[in-house]
């Protein structure tokens, strides 16, 4: 599990999840549950909560960190969606963050 005080950068999830993009956008995707700016804090209430609820299975390791992938269910302002978060544990700090999320294709909705 990843621990209840990991870092999760407000402007991660409002100026790059939340934001539209031309390349990898997720703002469609997470507006499908309910997920907008004016309730920024709402999506980083439930990724720290999926963090801490589900396991996290290691991904790779580099100069930088251990990646882990968490995989579970937003629960969503309107419907559930289905996620792969990713976070890592710094080495040079020790602390955990998150990095991203993509959409969990490999399950159905």
């Amino acid at each position: 599990k990843i621990p209840g005080d990991a870092h999760v950068a407000p402007e991660k999830v409002t100026r790059y999840l939340l934001a539209p993009r031309r390349r990898g956008d997720k703002s469609k995707f997470l507006a499908g549950g309910g997920y907008r700016l004016e309730n920024a804090a709402v999506l980083e209430h439930d990724i720290r909560a999926l963090a801490t609820r589900e396991d996290a299975n290691p991904l790779m390791t580099d100069i930088y960190g251990e990646k882990y992938e968490v995989r579970g269910v937003l629960p969503g302002p309107i419907r559930p969606r289905r996620v792969r978060t990713i976070w890592m544990r710094e080495h040079s700090t020790k602390r955990w963050k998150f990095i991203t999320l993509y959409p969990d294709r490999g399950h159905s909705e």
